[in-house]
C-alpha cells in the first residue's frame, strides 16, 4: 500500500510539471483566428475606402443626412409645369426657375410653386445668378427679373428699342439688357435692381454681341465682334467716356462670355477657342480645338467644360474640363451625349440611355432612367435635376 501510494504521488507531481499539449493549441488557436480577422478586416476596409474615396466627402455625408428619409439613391422630388415646348430651366438657389412662353414660374426646393409671372415670350431666355433671377425673349422686348421668393422688376426703357439681343443679371440683382436700338449697332443699358436705367454704352464700330456686369456693380463688360475679330471691353460703370482697356482675339468670333473671377477676369468662347483673360486685358490661357466639333458647353465658378466630338453628329468625343490658371482634364465620352451641365467639382452628362455623374475625372454616381429626357442641370451639393419639357426630377446620388 505505501508502495501503491508514492508511485500515485510520483504521478502527480509528474502530471504537475509536464505541460499538456492539447490545453496550449486549444489557448493559442483562438488567438491566431482573432489576427487572421483582424488582417483581413483591414484589407477589406481598405479596399472599400479606396473604392469609394470619391464619395467620402462632407458633401455626400451631408446628402445622406439631407436626404435620409428617401432610403437611398432615388427621385427627391418631381416637378410639373405646363407642357411647353419653349420651357427653359435653371437652378434658383436650391429650387428651380422655368421660363416659357407664357412667362416666369419660380418653384422651391420642394416642387411647390411660389410665384407665377405671366407676360408672353415667343424665344424665352433664362439666366440666373446667385438668388436673382431674369428671363427675356430673345428677339423681342420682354424681360422680367425676380429671386427666390417674389418677382422683382421690368426696365424702365429711356429709349425705344428694336430687339434683345442678349440680357444678365448679376448676384446683386442689378441687371444689363443688351439690345439693337436706332442708330447705334447695339446698345449696353445698366438697370438697378428696381429697374430704372443707370448706365448705357453703345458698342460703337463693332455688333454687339453680350454684355454683362460684374459682382462689384462698376465693372461692365461688352463682347462685340468686328471685322478683325471678336473684342472685349472693360468699363467703369457711371464713368462717360472710352474704356478703360480692351482685348482683341484676331480672327476669332466670340459668341459668349463670362466671368472667372470678381476682379473682372473674363473667359471667351468661339467654335475654335476658349480663352482666359485677365482683368487688365492680357491673354491668361488658351485652349484650342479647331479639328473637333464643339457640341456642347457649360460654364460654373469660372471653370469650362466643353463637350468635343470628332464629328458634328455621332456618338463619341470627349469631355474636356479647363480652368483659368490652364490646367485641362479630361474624360472620354462614347455614347450620344444630349447635354452636360458643370457645377463645382460636379459634371453631368446626360446620354439617350444613362446619366452620369463625375467628381473631377472620377465617375461618381450612375442613373439609368432617361427616357424622355432632354436637359440635365448639376447641383452643388452633388444632386443633379433631369429635365424634359413638362418635368424635371431631382436626382441623390
Amino acid at each position: 500500500m505505501e508502495r501503491q501510494e508514492q508511485q500515485e504521488q510520483l504521478e502527480y507531481q509528474e502530471s504537475e510539471q509536464t505541460p499538456e499539449p492539447k490545453r496550449k493549441r486549444r489557448w493559442r488557436r483562438p488567438g491566431k483566428i482573432g489576427s487572421i480577422l483582424l488582417i483581413i478586416l483591414a484589407v477589406l476596409l481598405a479596399v472599400t475606402l479606396i473604392a469609394n474615396r470619391d464619395r467620402l466627402t462632407i458633401g455626400h455625408l451631408s446628402r445622406a443626412i439631407q436626404y435620409s428619409r428617401l432610403g437611398g439613391p432615388s427621385l427627391a422630388e418631381e416637378f410639373r409645369f405646363a407642357s411647353l415646348g419653349s420651357n427653359t430651366f435653371d437652378l434658383l438657389g436650391d429650387g428651380l426657375a422655368v421660363a416659357s412662353g407664357g412667362g416666369l414660374r419660380v418653384y422651391d426646393r420642394a416642387a411647390n410653386l411660389v410665384y407665377a409671372e405671366a407676360f408672353t415670350m415667343d424665344r424665352p431666355m433664362i439666366q440666373t445668378s446667385g438668388n436673382y433671377v431674369l428671363t427675356y425673349d430673345l428677339g423681342g422686348t420682354e424681360i422680367q427679373t425676380g429671386n427666390r421668393r417674389e418677382a422683382l422688376a421690368q426696365p424702365d426703357w429711356d429709349r425705344p428699342i428694336d430687339r434683345l439681343i442678349d440680357a444678365r443679371i448679376n448676384q446683386n440683382g442689378w441687371f444689363v439688357a443688351s439690345a439693337e436700338q436706332i442708330g447705334t449697332r447695339g446698345a449696353a443699358t445698366v438697370f438697378r435692381p428696381d429697374g430704372t436705367p443707370y448706365f448705357r454704352v453703345p458698342s460703337g464700330t463693332g455688333y454687339l454681341i453680350a454684355a454683362e456686369l460684374a459682382a462689384d456693380n462698376q465693372t461692365l463688360v461688352l463682347l462685340s465682334v468686328t471685322d478683325a475679330g471678336g473684342r472685349a471691353f472693360w468699363y467703369e460703370v457711371g464713368t462717360a467716356g472710352d474704356p478703360l482697356r480692351e482685348y482683341l482675339g484676331e480672327g476669332e468670333l466670340f459668341f459668349d462670355f463670362w466671368f472667372t473671377a470678381a476682379n473682372g477676369a473674363i473667359g471667351l468662347i468661339s467654335s475654335n477657342t476658349v480663352q482666359f483673360i485677365s482683368p487688365d486685358g492680357a491673354l491668361q490661357s488658351e485652349y484650342r480645338f479647331p479639328d473637333r466639333h464643339l457640341r456642347a458647353y457649360d460654364v460654373s465658378e469660372g471653370n469650362t467644360v466643353l463637350y468635343l466630338a470628332p464629328s458634328p453628329t455621332g456618338p463619341g468625343g470627349e469631355l474636356v474640363i479647363l480652368e483659368p490658371n490652364g490646367r485641362v482634364q479630361y474624360i472620354e465620352i462614347t455614347g450620344n451625349l444630349l447635354d452636360v451641365s458643370l457645377n463645382g467639382r460636379y459634371t453631368a452628362a446626360l446620354f439617350f440611355d444613362e446619366l452620369l455623374i463625375f467628381r473631377g475625372t472620377s465617375r461618381y454616381a450612375r442613373f439609368s432612367q432617361t427616357e424622355g429626357m432632354q436637359h440635365v442641370l448639376m447641383r452643388q451639393d452633388g444632386t443633379v435635376f433631369r429635365l424634359s419639357s413638362h418635368r424635371a426630377w431631382l436626382l441623390v446620388p
